[in-house]
């Protein structure tokens, strides 16, 4: 019990708890958005590799580091975000799954597991930013 805030007048009272749920509140957006820039700096910073004979940059999907990336980005995006920088590296994505796909290589497990999550973070992105059809396209 503190016998400070008892003695404070009801309109005090709200205005103090006004304010602590605003900074609670900012505090979990800022969180948010941090989540978000490091999604894009990390997306950024991966090294793809260009063998795909259409000469679109492909991503290792059978890395395990990249699909979880994906990953986690299709659950913290909502899919209001940038939509020409989206579009373009989940259609880069799809790319790699199809170049894995059209090559028939061989997978190991990890590989395999690695392969699946980055095909359901791919798919679930393409959902998010309303481009499924054309990623469906690209990838069966």
């Amino acid at each position: 019990m503190n016998y400070f805030y008892d003695l404070l007048p009801d309109d005090l009272k709200i205005y103090i708890i006004q304010l602590a749920s605003a900074n609670i509140i900012l505090h979990y957006w800022y969180k948010r958005i941090n989540l978000k820039s490091s999604i894009i700096y990390s997306i950024i910073k991966l090294k793809y590799s260009s063998f795909d004979p259409i000469n679109i940059p492909t991503f290792d999907v059978t890395n395990i580091i990249i699909a979880k990336l994906f990953l986690r980005a299709s659950r913290i995006l909502s899919g209001t975000e940038d939509f020409v920088f989206w579009n373009n590296y989940i259609t880069y994505f799809a790319y790699s799954i199809k170049f894995y796909i059209y090559n028939n290589l061989t997978f190991t497990n990890n590989k395999f597991d690695a392969y699946n999550i980055s095909e359901i973070a791919c798919i679930q992105l393409s959902h998010k930013f309303n481009i499924n059809n054309h990623i469906n396209n690209i990838i069966y």
